[in-house]
């Protein structure tokens, strides 16, 4: 029995192989969408300093930043446990 909703993404950055700082920024940034789930790992140096990039220039482009439950409140998505989420779109 699942007590909780499964999230999951639908941009991978694939930072954990290309470990490119530059990639990982115009990856972000080709796929920045309203709804998206973008997968970023907190292990590598090249994601932060890509991150510390990122949140700046999206938030200029208007973006918001929450919480993925915020994300569906907003978006008026009532989530189900046991269900698996990708985006909001």
């Amino acid at each position: 029995h699942v007590a909780y909703p499964i999230i999951q993404w639908n941009v991978d950055t694939e930072d954990w192989k290309s470990r490119d700082k530059n990639a990982i920024v115009e990856a972000v940034m080709a796929h920045a969408k309203d709804g998206n789930i973008i997968l970023m790992h907190d292990l590598y140096e090249s994601t932060a300093e890509a991150f510390e990039e990122v949140i700046p220039k999206l938030a200029e482009l208007g973006f918001q930043f929450v919480t993925v439950s915020e994300l569906y409140e907003a978006k008026g998505i009532p989530m189900e446990p046991g269900q698996v989420y990708f985006s909001t779109h």
